[in-house]
């Protein structure tokens, strides 16, 4: 069963949280989770593993690959500092004895949340952040001025909780900071506080888990490939996704053969695309989606 909406969502650090890119080696995609500056948090990047093909000579965590960044192009993140491990996406991103009964989840909260009322079971997220390729010797060498934007990881809506009142609804909770922050008293105005979980399996390819990483190919860049120097934002999509994609104003597209192209607007986090009700791109969409997943 196809997902009613597509959301496509800002996450990992970028040029307004953390002010750092994250990184491609080779294949692996490594999104750089954003620094905790709002709510109180127990997880640091010293204790955030990398991903296993990531973990050699000797550096096994997020503060190893900090310390490999040249200081000038750290931007606000820090070795010793917390981390927002947000979306939770990988089980073995922290030790296993703090992982049971963990389930992969993504929080929103505040004016962000609002976009996603209409989320239901079913939809499926695909994060998207600022990436440059990289590689990692005694330091790690990247060319900050060509980063673009990539799809990075997905999780498709299983469960949805919603509200103040989280914090005994799900087993292991205090592990994701939206939790954290009830923990702590911490209250969202106008209720806006919202955990999407996801399912064991994608419901349009039964074989593929709720959620998970990309390994990098290029069909994963949405920045225009005729993009070179810091213009990351304008974007091109399959053609389905021409004037479709909220907040996005109908106007502001331009078709480009089996692509539609446009400037993405500023730091929006959410943006979302509606299937029509009959089923005139299903074809397309699926094509599409079976694309990403392939590998």
């Amino acid at each position: 069963m196809l997902p009613n909406r597509i959301i496509i969502s800002r996450k990992g650090c970028d040029g307004d949280y953390g002010k750092c890119p994250s990184f491609i080696f080779d294949d692996e995609i490594l999104s750089v989770p954003i620094p905790e500056t709002h709510f109180v948090a127990s997880t640091k990047y010293a204790d955030l593993k990398l991903p296993l093909a990531l973990r050699k000579n000797g550096r096994e965590t997020f503060a190893d690959l900090i310390d490999a960044i040249p200081l000038k192009l750290r931007g606000e993140i820090a070795n010793s500092g917390a981390v927002h491990l947000d979306p939770d996406i990988r089980r073995d991103a922290l030790d296993e004895i703090n992982r049971t009964n963990w389930k992969p989840r993504l929080g929103q909260c505040c004016n962000a949340d609002a976009a996603l009322l209409p989320v239901e079971a079913g939809d499926l997220f695909l994060f998207f952040g600022w990436y440059v390729h990289a590689a990692w010797g005694s330091q790690i060498t990247f060319s900050k001025k060509k980063g673009f934007h990539a799809l990075w990881g997905w999780l498709q809506v299983g469960r949805i909780l919603r509200g103040n009142n989280l914090s005994g609804t799900v087993l292991n909770g205090r592990d994701h900071p939206h939790f954290a922050a009830l923990r702590d008293g911490k209250k969202h105005e106008g209720n806006r506080n919202s955990i999407f979980e996801a399912p064991d399996h994608l419901t349009f390819r039964p074989n593929t888990s709720g959620a998970g990483v990309f390994k990098y190919r290029p069909l994963l860049r949405i920045t225009h490939p005729a993009c070179r120097v810091e213009c990351k934002s304008l974007w091109r999509l399959p053609r389905f996704f021409h004037q479709r994609l909220k907040p996005l104003p109908e106007d502001a597209w331009c078709a480009e053969g089996e692509f539609t192209c446009v400037q993405s607007a500023g730091q929006n986090q959410e943006y979302v695309f509606q299937r029509p009700v009959d089923g005139s791109l299903d074809d397309q969409l699926t094509r599409w989606l079976h694309s990403l997943f392939q590998e």
